[in-house]
């Protein structure tokens, strides 16, 4: 046989297979990152840090339980118990019999029963068939309704029978009951004592992470059902802008803070507050007779949370002030306010650097910012709260800092004169009106509208007062007077910090402030001095005039003095006819 001829081929077939071989190695390992990385999440770990917190907790509660539980109480049960079932060994024979009469009596009473029953069937057909008969006249309806009246008088019969059947089966069952009794007695007050314990064990099943929950946690297989999952609120009456399109706020929080709304997991200060008060109300009896115990059992736990030799950290913490917050019987619920409603932040993130999370210093930030990888952080990062946080500078409405959470409540509540349970805002709204922010910032709310403003009359100032002291004033209020409720407007820390401004730039920004600050005075002063003359009340060889240096930066002064600075806050300074040239 002739040899077959190789076949000519444009590519080493070796060189393909080795490149298919590749390929098909790298599109493997690409899917398994990728389903890796769609399923290590951060959120994840949360959950799994307050299931350990959780399970930790219940098993010392058990313990507790196990200690407080009487042991003598529970030994006497159990000698009781084995009591009783020497009782019924030796009076066996007597318990069979009972028991097998219980067996027959319920076999006949079953008996009785499904004749009964199917009995009512036919008479119910029969009752149709007997009143179909007479409504349309036929002939055989008297022999129909004779039928219906026939087996209507076995029904009854029957159910007479299932009755007497059903009071004898009872009979032989309170005799083998009489047996049983103090078995069961001794059952149901053993099961009494362990209630609680039973009651955990059940809670303590559903936060292990082993057996069906670990399953269920897999890969590929955290669709079914899962106990590491996202947990979201819908807030149809709130709105957000996405995609050119108001849609209903989705606020996803509580997939990390788990116990937001949970009593139990309170910081150490929290928990101090709120048995202070307890015990307060308790003391002076504010608090119904029946709820004292349910109180007094809440000021326990309390105090165990301030005894923790470690302190609850967020995000695992209960909110603070449930009565008023977050809580389902507050003035502001959960399943209706939501979250970021008041502290803002991105609603339907999961990811702690995408939530829109502010640090309130700057300590924190360089350890939030801390991580290994900061593509994927792990939890050797989140074990020491390094979260591989960066600033979103694409999110409009990032988070309140800690310092600031109250500010979220003028949004409801700026028609208050004060909020309640919020004294910080209510400070900051008298803070404004006092030092007078309104006379340089616009705030549309109703309390700054009538307002006088805050500086003094600046009328005969030339007279009192030098330039060098009016600059003096103007550079640095607080350097002359402490308590002054004057602002510092020049030299601040964002213009003329060597820390973070650069020389040239520095020594520009002192320049143009310098410029300005004597703008402030000339125009100041010239302005007082040409109303001085206008009244009468002031003569012009007391005036003094300013220095000739000290006209520079007329362009600045011009456009600032007049419409930024000192007469927002004067209170009588007259406009004068200025000149086209001035």
């Amino acid at each position: 046989m002739k040899p077959q001829e190789p076949i000519p081929h444009n590519y080493s077939i070796g060189g393909l297979n080795m490149i298919f071989l590749w390929s098909s190695l790298g599109l493997l390992a690409a899917t398994v990152l990728m389903v890796g990385y769609d399923y290590i999440r951060g959120w994840k770990w949360f959950q799994r840090e307050f299931m350990r917190m959780q399970q930790e907790r219940i098993e010392q509660d058990i313990r507790t339980e196990q200690a407080t539980t009487n042991k003598a109480q529970l030994a006497d049960l159990d000698r009781q118990f084995k009591q009783s079932e020497i009782e019924i060994a030796e009076h066996r024979s007597q318990y069979v019999l009972a028991q097998k009469d219980l067996d027959t009596w319920e076999g006949i009473h079953y008996a009785a029963d499904q004749d009964y029953r199917f009995a009512k069937a036919r008479l119910d057909a029969q009752r149709y068939i007997a009143e179909a008969a007479v409504v349309q006249k036929r002939k055989d309806a008297a022999a129909q309704q004779a039928e219906y009246k026939q087996q209507e008088k076995h029904v009854t019969d029957l159910n007479a029978r299932l009755q007497d059947m059903t009071r004898k089966r009872d009979a032989a069952k309170a005799r083998v009951d009489l047996w049983l009794s103090k078995i069961k007695a001794v059952e149901d007050k053993r099961k009494a004592l362990n209630a609680n314990i039973d009651l955990l064990n059940k809670q303590l099943t559903t936060v292990e992470l082993k057996g069906p929950n670990l399953l269920l946690n897999l890969p590929m297989l955290d669709f079914i059902n899962p106990t590491l999952k996202i947990d979201q609120v819908v807030i149809p009456d709130m709105f957000i802008e996405m995609n050119y399109m108001g849609v209903p706020r989705v606020d996803r929080c509580m997939t990390c803070h788990r116990a937001i709304d949970r009593p139990g997991f309170e910081s150490k200060k929290e928990a101090a507050r709120l048995s202070q008060e307890l015990q307060q109300k308790l003391d002076t009896f504010q608090i119904a007779q029946e709820k004292r115990e349910e109180n007094e059992k809440r000021i326990e736990e309390l105090k165990r949370i301030e005894d923790a030799p470690v302190d609850t950290l967020n995000p695992w913490r209960t909110h603070p002030k449930l009565d008023t917050f977050v809580g389902s019987a507050s003035t502001h619920p959960l399943l209706e306010f939501g979250c970021t409603g008041c502290h803002r932040g991105q609603d339907r993130a999961t990811e702690f650097g995408r939530a829109g999370h502010v640090p309130p210093n700057k300590k924190m930030e360089d350890r939030w910012a801390s991580a290994v990888f900061g593509l994927v952080p792990g939890p050797w990062d989140y074990v020491k709260r390094h979260w591989a946080w960066e600033e979103n500078p694409f999110n409009e409405t990032p988070m309140y800092p800690r310092q600031y959470y109250e500010a979220g409540c003028i949004k409801c509540h700026s028609g208050q004169v004060g909020v309640d349970q919020g004294d910080e805002i209510t400070k900051a709204t008298l803070t404004v009106e006092i030092y007078g922010c309104y006379a340089c910032h616009k705030i549309n709310t109703w309390r700054f509208s009538d307002l006088r403003k805050p500086g003094p009359d600046l009328n005969g100032i030339a007279e009192k007062t030098t330039p060098e002291w009016a600059l003096r004033w103007i550079s640095e209020p607080h350097n002359f007077k402490s308590t002054t409720r004057m602002p510092s407007f020049f030299y601040q820390r964002n213009m003329i910090d060597p820390a973070i401004v650069p020389p040239a730039e520095r020594a520009q920004n002192i320049k143009y402030q310098d410029a300005e600050i004597h703008s402030c005075g000339s125009r100041s002063a010239k302005t007082i001095r040409s109303s001085a003359i206008t009244d009468s009340t002031s003569q012009a060889s007391a005036l003094r005039r300013m220095p000739a240096g000290s006209t520079t930066g007329s362009r600045i002064r011009r456009t600032t003095t007049p419409t930024r600075r000192c007469r927002h806050c004067v209170c009588r300074i007259r406009k004068r006819p200025t000149s086209p040239h001035s």
